[in-house]
């Protein structure tokens, strides 16, 4: 009657979709179900606890013998997780006949095939050769000593080493491998990592111990053993190791297996956050655990939410946590030069710490709210460079501004118009626009016009690259004729900024930047300034012309007649719109 009743409720429904909002026409599904069907899981389900109780059926007759994990224990034949199933019994070829019969008559009665293609046989190493192959050969699945690994953990057998997760290792270092590491902050980089770390599989940390690492998440686990003792995970842990034992207080023995020992070791983790506390009776001790979530719910930007977090874990790197890391010589602070840079006397003794607070709040009063710019701080500790509280009040006036406008907007952005318009330098000095499309440039004077422009084809190359090949091409064409003033112009900080450092991490653009820097020694005034890309469109239409050219640098002594309509614009310095 049962199944009646489903097929009728498959055959007679009707089905709407929604588009845009609206409901289109209902329709009766005439093909059954397919992968994707919301039906499908639940009707799947259903199916397979036919099998299940097949199985079970034979259990409680005899016929099947589950395994035992330890003597008078659970015994288990069976674990299914969706369409994968997984049959435990006896190493015999009677066993092997058994079930064999109940995945032949669940196939006949539902119409569902087991892939024997992708099924695998594991045998216990004590059995002999002649039983696995009389095995192997009634099921007809082929027996393997390997189960590879299931929704990534790995089916093992044996110690786990350094080499075990390298496939979860190697999923996360091919999610990072297209970002340059030293350009993202730690809150961007949580903002960035967390999405794609999601998509990681991170089964395989929750059942072992991981090699030179303790992960507090175990904690929760290990509760299980405590609150939630009907799990089937639970009841076979129990009656092979713990019995009628205190959890806590257990002992690994010799025939301990190794997941098991990784639970012991991580247990400390469990026991620190463990107090005895009044309740209804139905427990005796539960699990508090240092409640942080308050910082990351706080509504405040990313960066100071990283902020509270370190001062809460000690984790900001004052002179006095330094020196004991043994990173610093001297735990004194950088700013007064007396007493230890601790973190009350980073925040609120040291006396700059204490002016910003008195320019802020108008009055001295040892505790007042907010936090000091972490960049003046380092800025003077390892660059030797002194930022006065004024400068500090400004930088956190205008973050805390930006902060509230970003945290209180509400639906899609409204961009806001800024006008751009390209400039001429004084007269006695020539201005240099280059880009990094591929790479290109020009040259022109006071009055707006055209000296000299070039286009380089510098293969296949990255944009930092690309920029950096630009800017040496037009200090090369500058040097030339024997201008000794000029103004460089480029859209790209990222150059800017190795220029002022003079160095970079790759071999490849320190060689240009020296490159760079030898060329500039030759004129007699150079500036160097980062502009928008609307302020310099030409260098950008000329750049783009470089990926069609020849091998090499190519003059041009008069403008493309495409880039001509630009010139004059910018001549006139008519400014375009761009919105941010």
């Amino acid at each position: 009657m049962g199944e009646m009743s489903i097929l009728y409720s498959l055959r007679e429904s009707e089905i709407s979709i929604l588009w845009n909002g609206g409901r289109l026409p209902a329709f009766k599904p005439g093909r059954g179900l397919r992968q994707g069907d919301p039906l499908a899981p639940y009707l799947f389900n259903l199916v397979m606890e036919r099998l299940a109780y097949e199985i079970q059926s034979k259990v409680n007759a005899g016929h099947w013998k589950p395994i035992r994990i330890s003597r008078g224990g659970i015994g288990i034949s069976h674990l299914f997780f969706a369409d994968d199933l997984m049959l435990f019994g006896d190493g015999t070829e009677r066993q092997a006949n058994v079930m064999m019969y109940c995945l032949n008559n669940f196939s006949n009665s539902s119409g569902l095939n087991i892939n024997l293609s992708k099924s695998l046989i594991f045998c216990s190493p004590n059995l002999n050769a002649g039983t696995k192959r009389s095995i192997a050969e009634r099921m007809n699945i082929p027996i393997s000593d390997n189960l590879g690994s299931y929704l990534g953990i790995p089916m093992l057998q044996k110690r786990v080493s350094k080499h075990t997760f390298t496939t979860v290792l190697d999923k996360m270092r091919r999610k990072l491998a297209t970002w340059k590491a030293n350009s993202l902050s730690m809150a961007g980089r949580r903002v960035l990592g967390w999405p794609q770390f999601q998509h990681i599989p991170c089964r395989p940390w929750l059942y072992r111990l991981i090699p030179v690492m303790t992960l507090t998440e175990f904690a929760g686990t290990f509760c299980e053993v405590f609150s939630d003792q009907n799990k089937l995970w639970v009841k076979v842990i129990r009656d092979k190791y713990v019995k009628d034992k205190d959890f806590l207080q257990v002992q690994a023995i010799n025939t301990s297996s190794w997941g098991w020992r990784s639970i012991l070791k991580g247990r400390n983790i469990l026991a620190e956050g463990v107090r005895w506390r009044l309740g209804k009776g139905d427990s005796g001790s539960e699990g508090e655990q240092e409640d942080l979530d308050w910082v990351w719910r706080t509504n405040c930007t990313e960066k100071i939410k990283i902020f509270l977090w370190k001062i809460l874990k000690n984790g900001l790197m004052t002179n006095v946590e330094r020196q004991r890391r043994g990173l610093s010589a001297t735990a004194t602070c950088p700013c007064c030069g007396v007493y230890d840079e601790t973190m009350d006397h980073l925040f609120r003794q040291c006396d700059v710490a204490a002016e910003c607070w008195s320019s802020a709040t108008g009055q001295n009063d040892g505790n007042p709210p907010g936090t000091l710019d972490e960049a003046a701080r380092n800025n003077i500790s390892f660059n030797g460079t002194w930022t006065p509280p004024s400068e500090i009040l400004r930088r956190a006036t205008e973050g805390a501004k930006e902060a509230e406008r970003l945290l209180n907007h509400k639906g899609p952005g409204t961009a806001r118009q800024h006008w751009v318009a390209w400039s001429p330098p004084p007269p006695g000095v020539i201005k240099i626009n280059t880009d990094g499309a591929s790479t290109g440039g020009l040259i022109r004077d006071h009055t707006g016009q055209w000296i000299v422009g070039f286009i380089s084809n510098v293969g296949v190359t990255n944009s930092f690259i690309a920029e950096l090949w630009g800017f040496r091409e037009g200090l090369m064409v500058a040097k030339a004729p024997g201008f000794d003033k000029i103004k460089a112009e480029t859209d790209s900080e990222s150059l800017k900024q190795a220029l002022e450092s003079r160095s970079d991490s790759s071999l490849t653009a320190s060689t240009l930047i020296a490159d760079c820097l030898h060329l500039m020694g030759h004129f007699t005034y150079i500036e160097v300034t980062h502009v928008l890309r609307e302020d310099n469109q030409c260098a950008d239409f000329l750049a783009n012309l470089g990926q069609e050219a020849s091998w090499g640098t190519t003059l041009l002594e008069n403008p493309p007649d495409s880039v001509r309509e630009l010139l004059v614009r910018d001549s006139h310095s008519v400014a375009t719109s761009r919105r941010r």
